[in-house]
């Protein structure tokens, strides 16, 4: 187990100078704010010290407890900022895209210093609002969409360092589902009814787009020949008689 201790420091260098048998301090103008990081092993060693310009202190012991190798690592300690994102999915101008969507979109890092989330605008608009931020991956579950609708939107990757890249506005634009089939419940199939006392009922079809107003066409008729007796109705039956 890794344990890690952070703190806070100003750091003040001091000069050491022997003249004569004394010592000469010299203290520089300039101080440095920041925090240390200690990271320890399961036996309380220091094995990392990470320091605010970067450089890292990475320390290794034999099964003794000896310590073996001392590496100090330097750097900026700051990775590059996020690669722009692309290659969305829908793709962009995509048409006929479901109104239930997964979006997603590229790139995920490569440096194991920089953690990205991501920020999303969308809407109908050209200029999309924000909709939500902190997303983890690099892919977001839409709500339901209207149908025929066109949607723009972009994400702005962001790093652990506060660092954020915006991606190019795309768009996709919705299709209309057709409603699911209904089915007969009287009569039943090949039954006999009286006919002065006849009528049809069907099922309320269910239409995946929740904002489509559903309608239905009744035809009717002998075996092989049926015609339309009634067209966009609202209810879910017909008099016959």
């Amino acid at each position: 187990m890794i344990n890690t201790q952070t703190k806070s420091f100003w750091l003040l260098q001091t000069l050491y100078f022997l003249t004569c048998g004394a010592i000469l301090f010299i203290l520089p103008s300039i101080s440095v704010a920041g925090t240390i990081q200690y990271s320890y092993d399961a036996m309380q060693r220091v094995v990392n010290v990470a320091r605010p310009d970067g450089t890292q202190t990475i320390r290794s012991y034999d099964t003794l407890g000896n310590k073996l190798i001392t590496t100090v690592q330097g750097g900026s300690g700051i990775a590059d900022p996020p690669v722009t994102p692309h290659t969305p999915i829908p793709v962009n101008a995509a048409t006929n895209v479901p109104t239930t969507t997964l979006i997603s979109w590229q790139p995920e890092t490569a440096d194991p210093s920089q953690h990205l989330t991501y920020i999303l605008f969308i809407g109908t608009s050209e200029t999309p609002e924000l909709y939500t931020s902190g997303i983890p991956s690099s892919s977001f579950q839409l709500p339901d969409l209207n149908p025929l609708t066109t949607y723009y939107w972009k994400v702005v990757a962001k790093d652990n360092f506060n660092q954020e890249t915006e991606s190019p506005t795309w768009s996709f634009t919705t299709g209309n589902e057709t409603p699911e089939a209904s089915a007969p419940i009287f009569p039943a199939l090949e039954s006999t009814v009286v006919y002065s006392n006849a009528y049809l009922q069907w099922q309320e079809a269910i239409d995946p787009n929740s904002v489509d107003t559903v309608t239905y066409d009744v035809y009717f008729g002998k075996s092989g020949s049926v015609a339309l007796v009634s067209e966009n109705q609202l209810t879910t039956n017909y008099e016959l008689g």
